[in-house]
């Protein structure tokens, strides 16, 4: 089975309630945010980890908030097993920020996608080349879906080389919040995409020694990737490119004030988890174990 990893974008410019507090914190179900609500609709679809793009300065409330920690839904409720304790699993997340060379630059809300990805093969890589994940499934915190359907399809996404949702005949290449997964090729085609049709500070073109070499753009057109929006990041690929598709059974984008206002209207339901999902504790203490004694003392003296 492919190794695949859950990706949630967070970090972007513009807030829709005027930065009183981050966009993604806002509630969509009585004890549920909306950055909790993608990392379970990752979980739902059998990542093995979950990486969260933000801010830097987001991260550390971040931690607080969701945790270090979120169960497999599939193996929360199982009521014929004699021990549930032991048979559920914990998914790892993880959280990453664009590099200070991309921010103000490159780095739009579609850039935090591939910078996650890129993050997450450089890690696993490091650790061992049989977790080198090859499929990215991104979900997206401004949008409101059903977190649980993404597990009845969870072998269908696996199994794919693409996949995405569907709502309507529309999907991610329309610029909808809705969630796909993409392999690592296109992670390399998006990223060479992005530096591709992206400007910099200088008229690309001339060569060296020729008039007008090394003259730069006007300021409003230079670093044009940040402007970017998911449709042009992934402009390479088309509907048919995706050898499996859902349809998504409920859709409301909770990008602006109007949309949320929707979705609080509407008949979706709103009703509070009985059980937690998220930990932010050590692996000793979710596995029901403590160590032995005090933990040891790595650090260096102080006459060092």
């Amino acid at each position: 089975m492919k190794e695949m990893v859950g990706i949630v974008p967070l970090a972007k410019k513009g807030s829709i309630y005027n930065k009183l507090w981050d966009d993604g914190f806002i509630d969509v179900r009585a004890n549920l945010n909306a950055v909790q609500a993608a990392i379970l609709d990752c979980a739902s679809a059998g990542c093995s980890s979950i990486w969260v793009n933000a801010d830097y300065e987001q991260i550390p409330l971040l931690k607080r908030m969701v945790g270090s920690w979120v169960e497999d839904p599939v193996y929360f409720h199982r009521s014929l097993d004699p021990w549930p304790g032991t048979s559920k699993k914990y998914i790892p997340i993880f959280y990453s920020w664009n590099h200070q060379k991309d921010v103000g630059r490159r780095d739009s809300y579609g850039w935090g996608i591939l910078n996650a990805a890129t993050v997450s093969v450089f890690v696993n890589k490091n650790i061992s080349k049989h977790i080198i994940p090859e499929l990215f499934y991104v979900s997206f915190p401004f949008a409101v879906t059903d977190i649980w359907q993404s597990s009845e399809n969870r072998l269908k996404i696996k199994k794919s080389n693409r996949f995405c949702y569907e709502f309507k005949g529309e999907t991610i290449l329309d610029n909808k919040f809705l969630s796909f997964a993409f392999n690592r090729q296109d992670l390399l085609d998006a990223r060479r995409n992005v530096r591709t049709k992206g400007t910099g500070v200088f008229i690309r073109g001339r060569e060296f020694g020729s008039p007008g070499f090394g003259e730069k753009l006007p300021k409003e057109e230079r670093w044009s990737g940040r402007f970017f929006n998911l449709s042009d990041i992934f402009s390479f690929l088309k509907k048919e490119d995706f050898d499996a598709k859902e349809e998504a059974k409920i859709y409301y984008p909770i990008d602006t004030w109007e949309g949320y206002v929707e979705m609080m209207r509407s008949e979706f339901p709103l009703k509070p988890f009985k059980s937690n999902y998220f930990y932010n504790r050590r692996m000793e203490r979710l596995r029901g174990y403590e160590r032995e004694g005090p933990e040891p003392d790595y650090s260096h003296p102080s006459e060092d």
